[in-house]
């Protein structure tokens, strides 16, 4: 005798129903995400990770690492520092800059998104987007790219950072859903933050595997990317 159930409708899961796997008699149950991601053509198929991260909607601000937070550690003027970062979703980023907790007179924050070589875990080639955010005073402060800047989801980034003064940066306390630290990612081993102790301000070196293998690992982390999408 045929299976004469239907799927229900998308308003009407509770959690757990049986849903037909295929035009066989086979049957599976499903976790609510993965079932509504299942029913609804237009969800975003799941990531590299596993994970179900939500879609970056164009011409929007976004925190590029989804999270809870508290004041960055403070920076060193001068110091370098690379942070990892997990980006679950494509996306097209349009401005780059970050939240402010900390204005120091006369200073600015020049922030910039690394390649990651797969190879040693660390940042490679030079910046694939950077800018400069005045950090005189608090606030949210993002600045045009020169072009769109597209990150592929399921890849790890590195974010980086040079400032002019001893200014604070919100950063992500714990991270969620659309990217996460690269320690978390990288099976059995820890890609923490690194550190160069003096690089010139408004320079983004070309980062080598001697250059990056060179920089001493770090605890502090600095600043969450605040982002805009291209429209």
């Amino acid at each position: 005798m045929a299976d004469t159930r239907t799927r229900p409708a998308a308003a009407a899961l509770t959690g757990n129903e049986v849903l037909p796997l295929d035009q066989s008699n086979g049957f599976v149950h499903l976790g609510l995400s993965a079932l509504r991601t299942w029913i609804n053509a237009s969800a975003p198929a799941p990531s590299a990770t596993g994970a179900i991260a939500p879609a970056f909607r164009p011409n929007t601000f976004y925190d590029l690492m989804p999270s809870t937070y508290s004041d960055g550690d403070v920076f060193g003027a001068g110091q370098m520092m690379f942070e990892p970062m997990w980006l679950e979703q494509n996306v097209t980023i349009a401005e780059l800059g970050g939240v402010v907790t900390l204005g120091v007179a006369a200073s600015s924050a020049h922030l910039a998104i690394y390649a990651n070589d797969p190879a040693t875990q660390r940042p490679t080639g030079n910046p694939l987007a950077a800018a400069i955010i005045d950090a005189a005073t608090g606030g949210e402060k993002t600045v045009a790219l020169t072009a769109p800047v597209t990150l592929t989801g399921g890849n790890l980034y590195w974010r980086a950072s040079i400032s002019e003064g001893a200014i604070r940066m919100r950063r992500p306390a714990m991270t969620l859903g659309v990217a996460r630290t690269g320690s978390q990612i990288i099976g059995g081993t820890t890609t923490g933050t690194l550190r160069a102790n003096s690089q010139t301000p408004g320079t983004w070196p070309t980062m080598s595997t001697a250059t990056a293998g060179s920089m001493s690992p770090s605890g502090d982390q600095r600043f969450n990317p605040k982002i805009k999408t291209a429209a």
